[in-house]
Order: C-alpha cells, then sequence, then structure tokens
C-alpha cells in the first residue's frame, strides 16, 4: 500500500514536470528561430521571470520585437520614470531639507548612448560631452553624479572595494542601490571614500585619460523602479575614452561605467542577461531583432548574368543624305571575249594609225617582211611601187605586203 502511494506521488511530480516542460516549450518555441510573436514574449515575461532586472530587460526585448528603436527612443527603459526620483518617503524637519537624486540610469535613452548606459553623456557640470572632458572636468563630473545617484554610488564602492580588498563581492551592488536611496549616511559613507581614494591617485599621479583598445569585461545598468547593473564579457571597444583612476578604468561615453581589462578576478554581479533566440545585443548591451541571414547567392550556372545576344542584330538600312553631286554613272561591262587579240606588231601600229585595213588575226603567221618605212612622205607625193619587194625574188618568199593604196599585191 505504501509502495503505491510513493509510486502515485512520483507519477503526480513526473506529470508536474512534463506538463511544466510543454507550457515553457509552448511559449519559448516560437523564438527558436526568429521573434514572430511578441505577445508570447509578455507572457513568458509573467509566468516565468521573478528576478526584477532581468524582467526589465525582458521588457527591452518586447519593445524591441515591436519594433522600438531603444537607444533613440524618448522613454526610459523598464518603464521607469524619466523624471528625477523622488526622495525617500521620510518626514522633513526644520533641521533637515529634503534630499535631491535621481537614478541617472532612467534619463531617456535619446540622452544616453545606449539604453543600458549609466547615465546621460552629456555633461551636467559642463555642458559639453564626457568624451571630450579632459581629467579635471571628468573627475568634477564624476564627484557630482556620485553625490545625486545611489546606482553609480553603489557600482563605483564596489569597483575601488574589489581593487584593495580580495574576494569583494561586485553582487552586492544593487542591494546597495536600494540602501542608498533609503539611508542618506550610508550613502554619504561610501561616496566619502570613494573621494578619498580619487585624491589619493591624484596625489600619486595616478589619473588620466585614455582611450580604449580591445576587449573588456563592462558593466552595463538595466533600467526599472530600482535600476539593476549587470557585466558583460568580451565587449569590444575601439576609440572610446576613459578615465584611469588607479587600477580602475570608468568609460565616460557611457556614463562612467566601471570596465575591467581581461576576465574579473572575483565574483562579479549577475552576467548580462541572454536575449531570446531571434534577437541579439549590440555591443553597449542594446536587445535589437536579428536580421535574417541574406540568402546565398545563386550560381552562376542557373542565373547566369546578362550577355549580349549571340546572333548580331541586323543593321537598319543606310540612309543616304541628299547630295548636291550628280551621281556617277557607271558604263555598262562589256560582256567577256573569248578569242585574246594578239599583241600588234609594229607594222599593225602603223596601220592603226594611218587608218589602213589590219591583217587577219585568224590567218597563218607571216614570214618576216621587209622593214616597213615607219615615216612615209604624204601620199599624193609618195611613189608607190607597183609590186611589193620581193615579188620577183623567189627567195624571198611568198609573204606579200599590200601597199598603201592597193588592195592585192
Amino acid at each position: 500500500m505504501r509502495t503505491n502511494r510513493i509510486v502515485g506521488i512520483v507519477a503526480f511530480f513526473v506529470a508536474f514536470l512534463v506538463v511544466l516542460s510543454a507550457v515553457y516549450i509552448a511559449v519559448r518555441e516560437p523564438f527558436s528561430t526568429a521573434v514572430n510573436d511578441c505577445r508570447a514574449l509578455e507572457t513568458y515575461s509573467r509566468e516565468f521571470v521573478s528576478n526584477q532586472g532581468d524582467e526589465n530587460y525582458l521588457d527591452q526585448q518586447i519593445r524591441a520585437c515591436k519594433g522600438e528603436d531603444l537607444d533613440e527612443s524618448e522613454k526610459p527603459g523598464g518603464g521607469a520614470s524619466s523624471s528625477p526620483t523622488p526622495t525617500p518617503s521620510a518626514e522633513p524637519t526644520e533641521e533637515t531639507q529634503p534630499r535631491q537624486w535621481e537614478y541617472l540610469a532612467n534619463r531617456p535613452p535619446v540622452q544616453k548612448t545606449a539604453i543600458n548606459s549609466f547615465g546621460p553623456s552629456q555633461g551636467l557640470t559642463v555642458d559639453m560631452p564626457l568624451a571630450d572632458m579632459d581629467v579635471d572636468q571628468a573627475i568634477a563630473e564624476m564627484r557630482y553624479r556620485l553625490s545625486i545617484d545611489p546606482m553609480l554610488a553603489a557600482a563605483t564602492k564596489a569597483a575601488f572595494e574589489r581593487t584593495d580588498y580580495e574576494g569583494s563581492s561586485y553582487a552586492e551592488v544593487d542591494a546597495n542601490t536600494k540602501l542608498f536611496s533609503e539611508d542618506y549616511e550610508a550613502w554619504d559613507t561610501a561616496v566619502a571614500e570613494i573621494n578619498r581614494k580619487i585624491d589619493e591617485a591624484v596625489a600619486a599621479g595616478q589619473v588620466g585619460i585614455e582611450p580604449l583598445s580591445g576587449n573588456y569585461v563592462a558593466s552595463y545598468s538595466i533600467p526599472g523602479e530600482i535600476p539593476a547593473v549587470r557585466i558583460d564579457y568580451d565587449v569590444p571597444r575601439w576609440g572610446q575614452t576613459a578615465i584611469r583612476i588607479s587600477d580602475e578604468l570608468f568609460q565616460l561615453e557611457c556614463g562612467i561605467q566601471n570596465y575591467w581589462e581581461g576576465s574579473l578576478p572575483i565574483q562579479g554581479p549577475q552576467i548580462m542577461p541572454e536575449p531570446f533566440p531571434g534577437m541579439d545585443r549590440t555591443p553597449e548591451g542594446t536587445p535589437i531583432v536579428e536580421v535574417p541571414p541574406a540568402q546565398p547567392e545563386k550560381p552562376e550556372t542557373t542565373v547566369p548574368p546578362t550577355a549580349p545576344p549571340t546572333t548580331p542584330p541586323t543593321a537598319p538600312p543606310t540612309t543616304v543624305p541628299p547630295s548636291t553631286t550628280p551621281p556617277t554613272t557607271v558604263p555598262p561591262t562589256a560582256p567577256p571575249t573569248t578569242t585574246l587579240e594578239p599583241k600588234p606588231s609594229e607594222e599593225d601600229s602603223y596601220a592603226h594609225e594611218t587608218g589602213a585595213p589590219q591583217a587577219s588575226t585568224t590567218g597563218p603567221a607571216r614570214e618576216s617582211a621587209e622593214p616597213v618605212d615607219t615615216n612615209p612622205a604624204p601620199t599624193e607625193d609618195r611613189d608607190v611601187p607597183t609590186e611589193a619587194p620581193g615579188a620577183n625574188n623567189p627567195d624571198a618568199g611568198s609573204g606579200c605586203v599590200t601597199a598603201p593604196g592597193e588592195s592585192s599585191c
């Protein structure tokens, strides 16, 4: 009987865990690849988050999910008020006046470098960016902010204490933030100790402005009714400025946040909460919706680049502009002759020149005739022989040269 009861109790707890896991998966699963249901984030925040700092950070993720640019927003983060924090509810007396203080981390993000910065990037003592201040101006700004901001005093106290006291827990920052806003004496004691350490560093020449270059451990604030302080590892910083006081670095642009070189030698505060899948953070800790990765380019074989056509385009008809010069008339080409005319001899040349009939080109080749006078006298004065030279000479051959004006030899 007892065994059955134990089995039943075990079965009940197993069933409960299965149901709880199913609910968790159902809520978180939509964000496994991308943020596509901001209401599910809100449900998760109400049902599964109990830490106030994490809840405020999740609120930032919900706002980013809805498309808000957190770093440029006019609203303070975590539902905090942008107006100075009111003084504690203690009744003022004649001897004491209400003390004015403010969580500078709750300033509107548009006044800060990022929504999770410690305070505004513009100076409160001098109207200029903190990044442009010299050493004296930065020290004066730091002292003033410590006197009006309980959160900055709590974070800076922990930063200096870990130098002298190994094992000091930076995780007490959130508790001290609340304490200092309620207990002014504790706050003033902490600020006085910080100022003493600053004075010692100034006297020893251990204070200066230097640029950041590389990866650091950075502290962040998560705005809210009581701002939470978290740290993050491996934060890239190149070109931003910090004030060094002894061995401690305080980044200026983000509101005098404590930075560490390398890994922390002691137990630190809670690590900055991880954003939901489908989200990411900027180097300043701001939650942003991840941009889907770019689609890989298609191979050239499937989508070839535009190439000129393989067939050359037909040339347009040539338009001949009108011309004032008349066109040249080309005489028709004579039909080809199949019989080649032999080169005329000297006698033929003479015949052409005098207009005498030409010897037939088709007859047998004639023997060499006696030389003909190529420069005869005019026809009317010239003696024309009645017989051709060599006519009565049998040895002269049978060749006959027609005398000018005669049709036969």
